[in-house]
């Protein structure tokens, strides 16, 4: 199975979404702002406020952005954990797709701010 995501939650200021793998040699799995819209919404930027992560011992998953075909900023997460930006959301790069790297089975939720147009 290739990685997939859902969306856990979708309202006008934030997007939960949860991006996972079962494969053991796990995966790519790219997703574009558009993806993640609700129909006649344009989103604008997801920033980052809360990151919830879990993968099998000694594998990794990799949070990036895509700028073309360019990989901006990144996250890069073992084991199982929990960050979250208290007063502050990383917005460096919120209007940019994102990319997940997954070198085995894994999961991450990412509560994010969202700006609309």
């Amino acid at each position: 199975m290739a990685a997939e995501h859902y969306i856990l939650k979708n309202s006008g200021t934030e997007l939960v979404l949860k991006v996972y793998t079962n494969d053991a040699n796990g995966g790519t799995h790219d997703i574009d702002l558009s993806e993640l819209a609700e129909n006649g919404e344009t989103i604008t930027g997801l920033s980052f406020k809360e990151l919830f992560w879990t993968c099998r011992p000694n594998k990794t998953i990799t949070v990036q952005r895509i700028d073309g075909v360019n990989l901006e900023g990144g996250y890069f997460f073992a084991n199982t954990g929990h960050w979250h930006f208290n007063n502050f959301n990383d917005s460096t790069y919120s209007g940019l797709p994102f990319r997940f790297t997954f070198d085995g089975p894994g999961t991450v939720i990412l509560r994010l701010a969202k700006a609309t147009s």
